[in-house]
């Protein structure tokens, strides 16, 4: 029997996964976005699925490289002068979390959510048919300096503590696993890690399960919200109204817009991430390369080699600077040298992000019947099927699988 309707706000990855999990959990699910699932950042991102990702973006001493990321726009994190002062609140914000103590806090979070991605993600595929999309054969993270892929002496702390699986190897080793590398003097192998042949295609699979299984899933643009006695009573879009039982909001880097007519302010910025994707390249890694001097990452792909990473903090609708896409192909050169990159496709999108770089995964503290999903960085598509699981469990007022208050509305307060 149906616990009842069900509308979520967004057909990414995060979107999808709550769908996923909201209809096992028994409620009847329409989903709402103006793209087709999977079209945003989950048709763009590196695929890249690690249940040890615990390092915060804002590491101690941060603050030192700020300059530097406004002096260059091409630069692996760059802040445009343009969206400096509506950027400007949220950095500071940024920065606060920068302190060891806080590093630690989200770490642990972090940790706790991506821990069961895999474990999590793994019968969603299995019931879609898409297990077949997803390796678990390791990631590494190479650098051209020796020992610089081990990090901060805290983030060698902060990966012990959590557990997290590592092997250091040498340029020679690393020469063994990945032939097709340029010359590196250090590499760590996380053998935990896998990734995503085609991550838009496991959300359109996950998708077409949705459908199967008696989900609706719509192409409008919500406008706003029917509310009445403290609950949405109905979602308003441009073509179109849906009466709903509850709403969960997973609209990625839109969702702050959303939240904001539902009586909720959070501080989200774009973190917008570009990519480059080589179909024919020739020479292809064995797994995923992470390489921490340029901070981008190298994924095998069924669609070829996609070259993906950077942070480029902008407004949600600004215009894409596609020459960071062509920096992209120039750090693919150096590192993969054999590599045929002269025809590639470009992409950009802005990923969710508060300033803790962690998810805002709870009920709203005004209307009875809502729950925010979003605001996962650079980490939604690892992250998506936790979060469902977890979205179904607070709304069926159920355990949570893992404690849920890292991720509550009150630690932005």
């Amino acid at each position: 029997m149906s616990r009842g309707n069900v509308t979520v706000i967004g057909a990414g990855m995060v979107g999808i996964c709550c769908a996923s999990y909201l209809q096992r959990a028994q409620y009847q699910v329409t989903v709402i976005d103006p793209l087709s699932p999977g079209s945003a950042c989950s048709f763009g991102n590196a695929g890249v699925i690690a249940p040890g990702a615990c390092l915060p973006l804002a590491m101690p001493g941060i603050w030192r490289q700020v300059p530097g990321f406004l002096i260059d726009p091409l630069g692996p994190l760059s802040i445009r002068w343009r969206d400096l002062g509506r950027s400007f609140p949220w950095l500071i914000d940024w920065l606060r979390t920068s302190s060891p103590g806080e590093a630690r806090r989200i770490s642990a979070a972090m940790r706790s959510l991506h821990r069961p991605a895999f474990d999590c993600l793994e019968p969603l595929l299995r019931d879609a048919g898409a297990a077949d999309l997803i390796t678990r054969n390791g990631q590494l993270y190479v650098s051209s300096r020796r020992d610089a892929v081990l990090g901060s002496p805290l983030a060698v702390d902060l990966l012990r503590e959590a557990g997290v699986r590592t092997e250091h190897l040498g340029p020679d080793e690393v020469r063994q696993l990945e032939p097709a590398l340029g010359a590196v003097r250090s590499g760590l192998l996380f053998p935990d890690n896998g990734h995503a042949t085609n991550s838009y295609r496991v959300v359109q699979r996950l998708a077409e399960h949705v459908v199967q299984r008696g989900g609706t899933i719509v192409a409008d643009k919500v406008t706003g919200f029917d509310i009445a006695d403290g609950d949405v009573t109905a979602v308003i879009g441009a073509t179109g109204r849906y009466p709903a039982g509850a709403i969960v909001v997973a609209a990625g880097a839109w969702s702050d817009r959303l939240a904001a007519q539902l009586g909720t302010k959070v501080r989200l910025i774009a973190e917008r991430g570009y990519h480059v994707t080589a179909a024919d390249p020739g020479a292809m890694p064995n797994r995923v390369i992470s390489h921490v001097d340029h901070r981008v990452a190298i994924t095998p792909m069924d669609i070829g080699l996609r070259i993906a990473g950077t942070v480029e903090i902008a407004g949600v609708d600004a215009p894409p600077n596609f020459a960071r896409a062509k920096k992209l192909v120039e750090i693919g050169r150096a590192v993969m040298p054999r590599a045929g990159l002269d025809t590639v496709t470009e992409w950009m999108g802005p990923r969710p992000s508060v300033p803790d770089g962690l998810p805002v995964i709870d009920r709203s503290p005004h209307l009875g019947n809502v729950i925010y999903a979003f605001g996962h960085s650079h980490y939604g598509f690892m992250g998506g099927a936790p979060t469902g699981r977890l979205v179904a469990e607070l709304l069926a007022g159920e355990p949570p699988f893992i404690d849920s208050k890292p991720f509550a509305l009150a630690r932005l307060a």
